[in-house]
Protein backbone atom coordinates (compact mmCIF):
# COMPACT_ATOMS: atom_id res chain seq x y z
CA UNK A 1 0.00 0.00 0.00
CA UNK A 2 1.53 3.39 -0.61
CA UNK A 3 2.06 6.16 1.67
CA UNK A 4 0.38 9.13 1.03
CA UNK A 5 2.94 12.18 1.04
CA UNK A 6 6.59 12.83 0.51
CA UNK A 7 7.53 16.59 1.04
CA UNK A 8 10.48 17.87 -0.36
CA UNK A 9 11.77 21.00 1.20
CA UNK A 10 13.81 23.48 -0.88
CA UNK A 11 16.37 25.51 0.69
CA UNK A 12 16.06 28.77 0.42
CA UNK A 13 18.91 30.96 3.48
CA UNK A 14 16.10 33.36 5.31
CA UNK A 15 13.21 32.04 3.04
CA UNK A 16 11.68 29.69 5.94
CA UNK A 17 8.61 32.39 6.23
CA UNK A 18 7.59 31.46 2.86
CA UNK A 19 7.90 27.37 3.26
CA UNK A 20 5.70 27.66 6.40
CA UNK A 21 3.24 29.62 4.60
CA UNK A 22 2.78 26.99 1.89
CA UNK A 23 2.69 24.11 4.22
CA UNK A 24 -0.06 26.04 6.14
CA UNK A 25 -2.10 26.47 2.56
CA UNK A 26 -1.10 22.65 1.55
CA UNK A 27 -2.95 21.78 5.37
CA UNK A 28 -6.01 24.50 4.97
CA UNK A 29 -7.08 24.83 1.69
CA UNK A 30 -5.61 21.44 0.08
CA UNK A 31 -6.59 19.07 2.80
CA UNK A 32 -2.88 17.52 2.99
CA UNK A 33 -2.64 15.69 6.40
CA UNK A 34 0.92 15.24 7.53
CA UNK A 35 1.08 11.70 9.43
CA UNK A 36 4.28 10.42 10.97
CA UNK A 37 3.11 6.56 9.98
CA UNK A 38 2.27 8.25 5.98
CA UNK A 39 4.82 10.80 5.37
CA UNK A 40 8.16 11.14 4.49
CA UNK A 41 10.08 14.46 4.74
CA UNK A 42 13.21 15.68 3.30
CA UNK A 43 15.17 18.82 2.88
CA UNK A 44 18.31 21.10 2.53
CA UNK A 45 19.74 24.10 3.36
CA UNK A 46 16.97 25.52 5.77
CA UNK A 47 14.38 22.88 4.14
CA UNK A 48 16.57 20.59 6.35
CA UNK A 49 15.35 23.17 9.17
CA UNK A 50 11.77 22.74 8.22
CA UNK A 51 12.19 19.07 8.35
CA UNK A 52 13.27 19.53 11.51
CA UNK A 53 10.37 21.77 12.39
CA UNK A 54 7.47 19.21 10.77
CA UNK A 55 9.11 16.80 13.35
CA UNK A 56 9.12 19.17 16.40
CA UNK A 57 5.27 20.18 15.85
CA UNK A 58 3.18 18.15 13.36
CA UNK A 59 3.72 14.24 15.16
CA UNK A 60 1.03 12.77 17.59
CA UNK A 61 1.49 14.59 20.64
CA UNK A 62 4.29 16.74 19.49
CA UNK A 63 6.70 18.85 22.25
CA UNK A 64 5.90 21.86 20.49
CA UNK A 65 3.19 23.26 18.85
CA UNK A 66 2.81 24.60 15.33
CA UNK A 67 1.23 27.67 16.49
CA UNK A 68 3.68 28.24 19.38
CA UNK A 69 6.64 27.57 16.71
CA UNK A 70 4.83 30.14 14.36
CA UNK A 71 4.30 32.84 17.10
CA UNK A 72 7.16 32.18 19.65
CA UNK A 73 9.93 31.04 17.26
CA UNK A 74 9.34 31.73 13.73
CA UNK A 75 8.37 35.40 13.68
CA UNK A 76 10.71 36.39 16.49
CA UNK A 77 13.80 35.77 14.92
CA UNK A 78 16.65 38.00 14.34
CA UNK A 79 19.77 38.05 12.82
CA UNK A 80 21.99 37.76 15.49
CA UNK A 81 19.60 34.59 16.04
CA UNK A 82 21.37 32.90 13.19
CA UNK A 83 24.86 34.98 12.72
CA UNK A 84 27.04 37.70 13.54
CA UNK A 85 29.04 38.96 10.06
CA UNK A 86 32.94 39.19 10.21
CA UNK A 87 34.79 41.60 7.97
CA UNK A 88 35.96 38.68 6.19
CA UNK A 89 33.90 35.73 5.72
CA UNK A 90 32.65 33.25 7.27
CA UNK A 91 30.62 34.47 9.68
CA UNK A 92 30.18 33.28 13.15
CA UNK A 93 27.08 30.90 13.26
CA UNK A 94 27.84 29.79 16.74
CA UNK A 95 24.08 31.94 17.61
CA UNK A 96 22.69 29.35 14.93
CA UNK A 97 23.76 26.00 16.58
CA UNK A 98 22.60 28.06 20.29
CA UNK A 99 19.20 28.89 18.65
CA UNK A 100 18.32 25.00 17.36
CA UNK A 101 20.26 23.49 20.76
CA UNK A 102 17.72 25.91 22.38
CA UNK A 103 14.37 24.66 20.23
CA UNK A 104 15.37 21.26 19.36
CA UNK A 105 17.50 19.42 22.57
CA UNK A 106 16.08 21.80 24.99
CA UNK A 107 12.32 21.97 23.94
CA UNK A 108 11.76 19.16 21.47
CA UNK A 109 13.82 16.82 23.55
CA UNK A 110 15.58 15.48 20.29
CA UNK A 111 19.02 15.34 19.74
CA UNK A 112 19.66 12.51 17.46
CA UNK A 113 18.27 11.69 13.92
CA UNK A 114 16.80 8.38 15.17
CA UNK A 115 14.63 10.52 17.94
CA UNK A 116 12.48 12.41 14.62
CA UNK A 117 9.14 10.70 14.75
CA UNK A 118 8.56 11.26 10.73
CA UNK A 119 10.61 9.23 8.05
CA UNK A 120 12.50 11.99 7.46
CA UNK A 121 16.03 12.86 5.76
CA UNK A 122 18.59 16.14 6.14
CA UNK A 123 21.01 16.61 2.93
CA UNK A 124 24.39 18.27 3.24
CA UNK A 125 27.57 18.37 0.71
CA UNK A 126 30.34 16.33 1.50
CA UNK A 127 33.76 18.03 -0.68
CA UNK A 128 35.97 15.53 1.10
CA UNK A 129 33.25 12.64 -0.93
CA UNK A 130 32.15 15.10 -3.55
CA UNK A 131 28.56 13.97 -3.36
CA UNK A 132 25.65 14.59 -1.22
CA UNK A 133 24.72 12.92 1.66
CA UNK A 134 21.16 11.77 2.90
CA UNK A 135 21.46 12.01 6.51
CA UNK A 136 17.97 10.07 7.66
CA UNK A 137 16.40 7.41 10.01
CA UNK A 138 14.63 5.44 7.00
CA UNK A 139 17.01 3.18 5.08
CA UNK A 140 20.28 2.20 5.66
CA UNK A 141 20.78 0.11 2.14
CA UNK A 142 21.81 3.85 0.44
CA UNK A 143 24.77 3.00 -1.93
CA UNK A 144 28.24 4.37 -0.57
CA UNK A 145 30.94 2.38 -2.39
CA UNK A 146 34.34 2.27 -0.93
CA UNK A 147 33.58 6.00 0.21
CA UNK A 148 35.09 6.63 3.62
CA UNK A 149 32.67 9.69 4.47
CA UNK A 150 29.21 7.78 3.24
CA UNK A 151 30.38 4.56 4.57
CA UNK A 152 30.07 6.34 7.86
CA UNK A 153 27.28 8.24 7.36
CA UNK A 154 25.01 5.36 6.44
CA UNK A 155 26.63 3.21 9.31
CA UNK A 156 25.36 5.77 11.85
CA UNK A 157 22.95 7.48 10.69
CA UNK A 158 20.48 6.80 13.49
CA UNK A 159 23.36 8.32 16.31
CA UNK A 160 24.27 11.41 13.91
CA UNK A 161 23.46 14.58 16.07
CA UNK A 162 20.84 16.49 15.13
CA UNK A 163 21.90 20.05 15.64
CA UNK A 164 25.50 18.99 13.75
CA UNK A 165 23.20 17.79 10.33
CA UNK A 166 21.30 21.02 10.68
CA UNK A 167 24.31 23.14 11.05
CA UNK A 168 25.82 20.95 8.33
CA UNK A 169 23.17 21.22 6.29
CA UNK A 170 22.72 24.92 6.49
CA UNK A 171 26.58 25.97 5.71
CA UNK A 172 25.68 28.26 2.97
CA UNK A 173 29.39 28.31 1.20
CA UNK A 174 31.57 30.50 1.70
CA UNK A 175 29.44 33.04 4.14
CA UNK A 176 29.07 30.50 6.76
CA UNK A 177 31.83 27.69 8.18
CA UNK A 178 32.20 23.85 7.16
CA UNK A 179 30.80 22.05 10.41
CA UNK A 180 31.92 18.72 11.49
CA UNK A 181 29.57 16.00 11.64
CA UNK A 182 28.99 14.05 14.79
CA UNK A 183 27.85 10.75 16.15
CA UNK A 184 27.40 8.72 19.09
CA UNK A 185 29.56 5.35 18.87
CA UNK A 186 29.24 3.17 22.17
CA UNK A 187 28.82 5.75 24.41
CA UNK A 188 31.41 8.24 23.02
CA UNK A 189 31.38 11.21 21.08
CA UNK A 190 32.61 10.41 17.43
CA UNK A 191 32.58 13.20 13.97
CA UNK A 192 32.68 11.71 10.56
CA UNK A 193 36.40 11.35 8.98
CA UNK A 194 37.99 10.97 5.60
CA UNK A 195 40.13 8.75 3.86
CA UNK A 196 43.40 10.01 5.88
CA UNK A 197 41.52 9.98 9.22
CA UNK A 198 41.09 13.85 9.21
CA UNK A 199 38.06 14.98 10.69
CA UNK A 200 35.24 16.03 7.25
CA UNK A 201 33.63 19.10 6.80
CA UNK A 202 30.42 19.85 5.21
CA UNK A 203 28.44 22.26 3.32
CA UNK A 204 24.47 23.53 2.48
CA UNK A 205 22.35 20.49 1.25
CA UNK A 206 22.18 21.75 -2.10
CA UNK A 207 25.83 23.09 -2.81
CA UNK A 208 26.07 20.55 -5.67
CA UNK A 209 22.35 20.90 -7.14
CA UNK A 210 18.98 19.99 -5.67
CA UNK A 211 18.00 16.75 -4.37
CA UNK A 212 21.39 15.25 -5.67
CA UNK A 213 21.32 11.54 -5.66
CA UNK A 214 17.73 11.13 -4.87
CA UNK A 215 17.57 8.63 -7.50
CA UNK A 216 19.53 5.88 -5.22
CA UNK A 217 17.88 7.41 -1.88
CA UNK A 218 14.21 6.17 -3.50
CA UNK A 219 15.45 3.14 -4.91
CA UNK A 220 16.89 2.09 -2.29
CA UNK A 221 13.39 3.29 0.04
CA UNK A 222 11.24 1.06 -2.07
CA UNK A 223 7.96 3.14 -0.89
CA UNK A 224 5.64 4.63 -3.45
CA UNK A 225 3.49 7.70 -2.92
CA UNK A 226 -0.14 9.00 -3.21
CA UNK A 227 1.33 12.64 -3.65
CA UNK A 228 4.74 14.56 -3.70
CA UNK A 229 4.78 18.48 -3.01
CA UNK A 230 8.44 20.09 -3.86
CA UNK A 231 7.78 23.27 -1.38
CA UNK A 232 9.83 25.84 -2.87
CA UNK A 233 10.48 29.57 -1.58
CA UNK A 234 9.93 32.27 -4.67
CA UNK A 235 13.38 33.50 -5.17
CA UNK A 236 14.92 35.86 -7.87
CA UNK A 237 15.34 36.30 -11.73
CA UNK A 238 18.79 34.81 -13.13
CA UNK A 239 19.17 38.09 -14.86
CA UNK A 240 19.62 39.84 -11.64
CA UNK A 241 20.77 37.78 -8.83
CA UNK A 242 24.45 38.23 -8.96
CA UNK A 243 23.75 42.16 -8.54
CA UNK A 244 21.41 41.42 -6.22
CA UNK A 245 23.90 39.68 -4.17
CA UNK A 246 26.35 41.81 -4.48
CA UNK A 247 24.50 44.73 -3.12
CA UNK A 248 23.48 42.27 -0.42
CA UNK A 249 26.37 41.17 0.60
CA UNK A 250 28.77 44.89 -0.63
CA UNK A 251 29.03 45.79 3.37
CA UNK A 252 30.78 42.21 4.09
CA UNK A 253 32.91 41.57 1.26
CA UNK A 254 35.22 44.24 -0.32
CA UNK A 255 36.80 43.90 -3.89
CA UNK A 256 39.37 41.54 -3.37
CA UNK A 257 36.77 38.96 -2.70
CA UNK A 258 34.83 39.07 -5.61
CA UNK A 259 36.01 35.62 -6.71
CA UNK A 260 34.35 34.19 -3.16
CA UNK A 261 30.73 36.71 -3.73
CA UNK A 262 30.57 35.19 -7.45
CA UNK A 263 30.60 31.70 -5.16
CA UNK A 264 28.24 32.38 -3.23
CA UNK A 265 25.85 34.09 -6.28
CA UNK A 266 25.98 31.21 -8.06
CA UNK A 267 25.47 28.30 -5.09
CA UNK A 268 22.05 30.62 -4.80
CA UNK A 269 21.52 30.69 -8.75
CA UNK A 270 22.20 26.48 -8.09
CA UNK A 271 19.14 26.41 -5.87
CA UNK A 272 16.56 27.52 -8.39
CA UNK A 273 17.45 25.35 -11.56
CA UNK A 274 13.67 23.57 -11.38
CA UNK A 275 13.63 22.97 -15.35
CA UNK A 276 16.27 20.56 -14.59
CA UNK A 277 15.33 18.84 -11.43
CA UNK A 278 11.61 18.46 -12.64
CA UNK A 279 12.81 16.73 -15.66
CA UNK A 280 15.14 14.25 -13.94
CA UNK A 281 11.79 14.09 -11.46
CA UNK A 282 9.72 13.04 -14.12
CA UNK A 283 12.18 10.64 -15.32
CA UNK A 284 12.69 8.87 -12.20
CA UNK A 285 9.13 8.72 -11.78
CA UNK A 286 8.09 7.12 -14.89
CA UNK A 287 10.80 4.64 -14.56
CA UNK A 288 10.32 3.41 -11.19
CA UNK A 289 6.59 5.05 -10.11
CA UNK A 290 7.93 7.39 -7.07
CA UNK A 291 3.96 9.00 -6.79
CA UNK A 292 0.95 9.05 -8.66
CA UNK A 293 0.83 13.07 -8.31
CA UNK A 294 3.65 15.60 -8.08
CA UNK A 295 3.35 18.85 -7.48
CA UNK A 296 5.32 22.39 -6.92
CA UNK A 297 4.54 24.46 -4.51
CA UNK A 298 5.84 27.98 -4.72
CA UNK A 299 4.25 31.46 -3.51
CA UNK A 300 3.50 34.02 -6.54
CA UNK A 301 4.84 36.98 -4.33
CA UNK A 302 7.33 39.69 -4.00
CA UNK A 303 11.06 39.13 -3.52
CA UNK A 304 13.36 39.14 0.52
CA UNK A 305 16.33 39.78 0.77
CA UNK A 306 17.74 35.79 1.25
CA UNK A 307 20.16 36.94 4.57
CA UNK A 308 17.47 39.04 6.64
CA UNK A 309 15.41 36.68 8.95
CA UNK A 310 13.74 39.10 10.55
CA UNK A 311 11.15 39.41 7.63
CA UNK A 312 9.22 35.96 8.60
CA UNK A 313 5.92 37.07 9.32
CA UNK A 314 5.74 38.82 6.44
CA UNK A 315 6.96 36.23 4.29
CA UNK A 316 3.67 34.20 5.98
CA UNK A 317 0.93 36.55 5.38
CA UNK A 318 2.03 37.77 1.74
CA UNK A 319 2.35 33.53 0.77
CA UNK A 320 -1.04 33.03 3.08
CA UNK A 321 -2.81 36.21 1.51
CA UNK A 322 -1.49 34.97 -2.12
CA UNK A 323 -2.48 31.29 -1.72
CA UNK A 324 -5.94 32.12 -0.26
CA UNK A 325 -6.66 34.47 -3.45
CA UNK A 326 -5.74 31.98 -5.82
CA UNK A 327 -6.17 28.12 -4.40
CA UNK A 328 -5.50 26.73 -7.74
CA UNK A 329 -1.83 27.59 -7.89
CA UNK A 330 -0.85 26.41 -4.63
CA UNK A 331 0.05 23.06 -5.86
CA UNK A 332 0.79 22.95 -9.78
CA UNK A 333 1.35 19.50 -11.36
CA UNK A 334 5.09 18.89 -12.00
Amino acid sequence: MAKKNVILFNGGAALIGQEVGMLDLLREVKGVTLDPAETFVAGLSSGGLMVAVVNATLGKNPPITWETFKNEILFTIKNDDIFKKKLIPPWDTDPLRKTLTGVLNERAGYKQIKDLPFPSAILTASRGANRTCWINNAVSSIPSGDNTILQQIRENALQVDLVDSLMCTSAIPVLFPSPKLGYELNGSQKYVTDSSGEEARFLDGGTFGLFKRLEEFFKAYQETFENLYFITPNFFGSNTDFEEYSSELGDSLSEEHEEELLEVSEYFTRLNPFFLFFRRLRQFNKKFGLAKNMYTCEPQIKRFPLLNFETQREQYELTMEWGRQNPDQIAVDI
